[in-house]
């Protein structure tokens, strides 16, 4: 496994960009990358849309090579809109229509993620009321216990935290209005 020390940053950037794009994010930009450890990779400064609104920080990946790979997402920046129903769109991310990334998160597939976490997230939603700003932390694993069935509870666990508050709209303006004399 130590082939991972001889690979470019392109190729380690292609690796982060095809599991990105299978996760939805079809423009993803990888800024810089590096290898971490003998298995691992470190992604920095990744733009999830063409225009740079929503973005990741740092993207790190464990395991590259076979499976139970470990991801860390920290600074997650999304940028989005909701519709009067209700549906709420992100900017450079539309729900994936391949079957891959349910093996991926259900931990079956080729890139199954056995543990996730994510550090500072901070989803900025423009809604018909006002803007939003909500804020996560979640930690996730999947079949961690060798004895328990792939699908049970003791199995797959998910901790999360969200937390946020809506601003209203607040003016404070001055003005000073001279009159123009007419001619």
């Amino acid at each position: 496994l130590e082939v991972l020390a001889f690979l470019p940053p392109l190729v380690l950037t292609r690796i982060a960009q095809t599991q990105l794009r299978e996760m939805g994010f079809a423009d993803a930009k990888i800024g810089t990358a590096s290898i971490r450890g003998l298995n691992g990779a470190l992604f920095r400064d990744i733009k999830l849309d063409a225009d740079g609104f929503s973005t990741i920080d740092i993207l790190e990946i464990g395991h590259l090579f076979g499976g139970g790979r470990e991801v860390s997402i920290g600074g997650l920046i999304l940028t989005g809109d909701m519709e009067d129903w209700g549906a709420i769109s992100f900017s450079g991310w539309k729900w994936p229509q391949n079957h891959n990334v349910q093996d991926t998160l259900a931990g079956t597939g080729p890139s199954a993620i056995r543990l996730a976490s994510l550090k500072r997230a901070q989803f900025d939603i423009e809604t018909p009321d006002g803007a939003i700003r909500l804020q996560a932390e979640a930690q996730g694993q999947n079949g961690t216990d060798p004895d328990a069935d792939a699908h049970s509870s003791e199995s797959r666990k998910i901790t999360a935290r969200l937390w946020g508050e809506q601003s209203q709209l607040m003016i404070d303006s001055n003005w000073t209005i001279a009159p123009v004399p007419s001619v």
